[in-house]
């Protein structure tokens, strides 16, 4: 798995930023999964929210649970 694949820096249970990711494969309000060249990030929670979204940077919101990398 390539680490440098998608950067991700989270705040407490609440708040998560993701860098270098390449797509959204599913968002739902208990999981949101993020896609990047070589791996997926599957957010679990509830109450999760995209609060802002670039082409560079993804910030998601809610009560975060886990974070599952999907080679």
């Amino acid at each position: 798995m390539n680490l440098a694949d998608i950067k991700v820096v989270m705040t407490g249970t609440g708040e998560l930023m993701i860098e270098n990711y390449k797509g959204i494969g599913e968002y739902q309000e208990e999981k949101i999964l993020v896609c990047g060249s070589h791996e997926k990030l599957l957010v679990l929670g509830s109450r999760l929210t995209i609060d802002y979204y670039s082409k560079y940077d993804l910030h998601i919101l809610g009560k975060i649970e886990s974070l599952q990398w999907i080679g």
